[in-house]
């Protein structure tokens, strides 16, 4: 593609020399001289310039030609000459010098010349091969000589060969840093080429050793960056709700904390807390505290309201418990009791009992037992007036009474001393028949005057038969001696039972003469009478004294 205008301006300056207008010979100007190969741009033959014989003096004519100027016969590649010959045409010399990059050692670079060839048309040469076929040399061409260099492998130049090549003892030709005596470095690597990495130090760094982690799974232990110890025990986190690999805290690689809760609103709208699952995918359902009141199943156990506080069953008088037998005791709750009625100085809650009677009877309760300060208190109907209130007997919150009821059915209520007081009732309850005289209730030592008359309703084991008169009182824990006696008190036989509720304690007659004297050991709490009798159909006035109470 480059032009040649040297030749072209030669070839028109003979072509057009003075007087030369025609081939004649006699023309008086010498024929043109014939001009030979001009080798380095590719001519290949002389051409004659003088004219013919038959020449008449005008230019012989021929064809069109090819091309005028050298611009013409540009074909576009780099490497090439390109000249207008005015008998040729179009001249495309490949010129190798173009594509000389230099060096000797990747060989020479020629010009293609090709017209198929698109750019510069250099084609690459044909390296200068240096490999001697010994796996222990390093192979080498140099500039600009070519020549080929082959020495021996240290390819790091350290001064040491590479391990396998003759008497070289380099374990890695590739570090410098690595030769038989070099300095041991805490680097995972030999550098003294005896065979074993990182020695001096504990430990190789990289390396490895098995360990069970704090939450007892298999973790591996790993060598630190000073090789001076081990770091701490690392396993693969698991869904445990414990910390495994020792970052970032427990189960950190699963969605949640195995056990772990999180705030939430329930279906009913209430809040509540949903539970990591046991594999850590995800939260179960939001379970909240049951909310009284709004019909709705807040802690999704299928029941709606069922943790909701709910007063005992017999919070109220119509709703009373039957105390049924001669004796007995009950446990019942008084949580969430409410008030029905405010006596027995007492504004607080209540929970109520009945006992049917169907003959009259002395009857007596007690709430030792119970776990809150009670009150007592005890009435015929729901609605009638009270006739019995108890507070703080036996140097207790706790209550004891007695009285002699009618036939009937009666209402026994127990109250809390304030509304604050909550937790269990324990009711205990006995019974006694009257006598057919007197029934009189007394809290203390004594000494008690009356008259027997009328039928009797009573006889003692020992003897008896007389009208009499009965003195019941109630007795705290504990055991005490009871001693009755109507010796010198007394103008007529009389007879003396000693009895509790539903048994006899002692029974005498004529112990002085025709009067008499009773005395046990009883026990406490409960309800004890001391029955004056008459011997036969005896019966009159009578002083007894009672003591031990």
């Amino acid at each position: 593609m480059r032009i040649s205008c040297g030749v072209l301006a030669l070839v028109v300056a003979w072509g057009c020399a003075e007087g030369n207008s025609s081939g004649d010979e006699d023309s008086g100007v010498a024929p043109l001289p014939d001009l030979g190969v001009v080798e380095d741009l590719g001519i290949v033959e002389d051409k004659d310039l003088g004219t013919g014989d038959d020449d008449a003096g005008e230019p012989d004519a021929g064809p069109e030609p090819e091309c005028t100027i050298d611009a013409e016969c540009n074909d576009g590649i780099d490497c090439t000459v390109d000249r207008c010959d005015p008998t040729d045409g179009c001249v495309n010399l490949a010129d190798d010098t173009f594509c000389d990059d230099g060096l000797v050692c990747n060989g020479a670079e020629t010009c293609d010349g090709a017209t198929s060839t698109v750019g510069d048309g250099c084609l690459a040469g044909t390296p200068v091969d240096c490999d001697d076929g010994d796996s222990c040399t390093t192979d080498l061409c140099e500039e600009p000589t070519g020549t080929c260099v082959n020495a021996g492998s240290d390819a790091d130049a350290d001064g040491f060969a590479a391990m396998g090549c003759g008497t070289g003892n380099d374990c890695d030709d590739s570090m410098a840093s690595v030769y038989p005596g070099a300095d041991e470095d805490c680097n995972g690597v030999d550098d003294d080429c005896d065979g074993t990495i990182d020695n001096g130090f504990t430990c190789a760094l990289g390396s490895t050793a098995s360990c069970t982690t704090a939450c007892g799974t298999t973790g591996t232990l790993s060598c630190n960056s000073s090789c001076d110890g081990f770091g701490a025990c690392r396993g693969i986190e698991v869904c445990n709700g414990c910390d495994d690999d020792g970052m970032n805290g427990p189960d950190d690689t699963f969605p949640c904390v195995q056990g772990e809760t999180s705030s939430c609103t329930t279906a009913c709208g209430t809040p509540g807390n949903q539970v990591c699952n046991g594999s850590c995918t995800g939260y179960g359902s939001c379970v909240g505290s049951e909310v009284c009141g709004n019909g709705c199943d807040d802690d999704g156990d299928g029941m709606v309201d069922e943790d909701c506080s709910m007063p005992p069953t017999n919070d109220t008088c119509a709703a009373a418990i039957a105390l049924t037998g001669a004796s007995g005791t009950r446990t019942d709750s008084f949580t969430d009791a409410t008030r029905t009625i405010g006596d027995c100085g007492s504004t607080s809650n209540d929970i109520w009992y009945s006992i049917n009677l169907t003959v009259p009877t002395i009857v007596y309760v007690d709430t030792f037992g119970s776990t809150f300060d009670t009150r007592v208190s005890i009435r015929t109907g729901c609605g009638s007036a009270m006739l019995e209130c108890n507070d703080d007997d036996c140097s207790t919150p706790q209550e004891q009474t007695a009285r002699l009821l009618p036939a009937g059915t009666h209402h026994i209520a127990v109250h809390s001393y304030d509304s604050s007081e909550t937790g269990t009732v324990s009711l205990r309850w006995q019974t006694m028949t009257p006598v057919g005289g007197d029934n009189t209730r007394i809290t203390s030592s004594g000494t008690q005057s009356g008259t027997t008359s009328g039928t009797s309703g009573f006889i003692g084991s020992c003897a008896g038969g007389g009208p009499e008169d009965m003195y019941f009182f109630t007795t705290c824990s504990g055991s005490r001696t009871v001693t009755a006696t109507t010796c010198s008190l007394s103008s007529y036989d009389t007879v003396l039972v000693l009895r509790s509720a539903g048994a006899e304690e002692d029974c005498n007659d004529d112990d002085c003469g025709l009067q008499s004297t009773v005395s046990a050991s009883i026990t406490g709490p409960g309800l004890f009478g001391v029955v004056v009798d008459g011997y036969g159909s005896a019966s009159g006035s009578y002083d007894v004294s009672i003591t031990g109470l």
